[in-house]
């Protein structure tokens, strides 16, 4: 009886010792899977923050050149007003609906580029 309670004594242990090898290789390998997630989260947030800030920056160049047009445009408009050759009420037209399509436009890009600025280390920071 006593050499029997020592085998299910060592079986016991063995089983213990079996059971924690496994739980820390199945640890180790978790680990290692969420570094490399933490890895591919942080390479592919940099390229989207590196290719938003080159969208906002055209966005940007855009929208200076489109309000330096409007800018030309209404000069365009006040110097045929005073003038008024013969044709300049479709001319102004023209050009005050050059003015309000690029006006919508300016707006539509205002829009998408506000975005609220987000408190905290940056969209990029739970990857780190």
């Amino acid at each position: 009886m006593y050499a029997r309670n020592r085998i299910y004594a060592g079986l016991a242990i063995a089983t213990i010792v079996i059971l924690a090898g496994s739980f820390g290789y199945y640890y180790s390998s978790a680990s290692a899977q969420i570094s490399s997630l933490k890895s591919d989260g942080r390479l592919f947030c940099t390229t989207v923050s590196n290719a938003l800030t080159t969208v906002l920056d055209v966005f940007s160049n855009t929208t200076l050149a489109m309000q330096q047009q409007i800018k030309e445009d209404n000069s365009m408009i006040a110097t045929l007003n005073s003038t008024r050759p013969a044709g300049y009420a479709n001319m102004t037209a023209t050009l005050q609906g050059e003015i309000a399509q690029d006006t919508s436009i300016l707006d539509a890009i205002n829009s998408a580029t506000s975005i609220d600025s987000v408190s905290g280390a940056g969209p990029c920071a739970p990857f780190y």
